[in-house]
């Protein structure tokens, strides 16, 4: 899960360093829970402007994401879809 993880997060730093704006609005259409273990499914629109004054980048996607409930904090344990973040190599 480490590796992954800090895979994961050095793409999505990366996203955060390439993209002046980054804009996503959500839905969540759905919401389920077993014991500790919580499912949203989403939709998605994203925007990323990579300079001011350009086009945006545009996207659309579903996606579910699976959060963990520990002492009161959900946590992100996995996504199964459509990438939120983490697009860029």
């Amino acid at each position: 899960f480490l590796t992954s993880y800090l895979d994961f997060k050095g793409r999505v730093d990366n996203d955060f360093t390439m993209f002046d704006m980054i804009r996503i609005k959500f839905w969540i259409d759905r919401v389920t829970s077993d014991g500790n273990r919580v499912t949203l499914d989403i939709h998605w629109n994203r925007s990323w402007l990579t300079q001011v004054g350009t086009q945006p980048i545009l996207a659309t996607g579903t996606s579910k994401m699976i959060f963990e409930i520990d002492n009161g904090k959900a946590v992100l344990m996995d996504q199964v879809g459509d990438a939120l973040f983490g697009v860029t190599p």
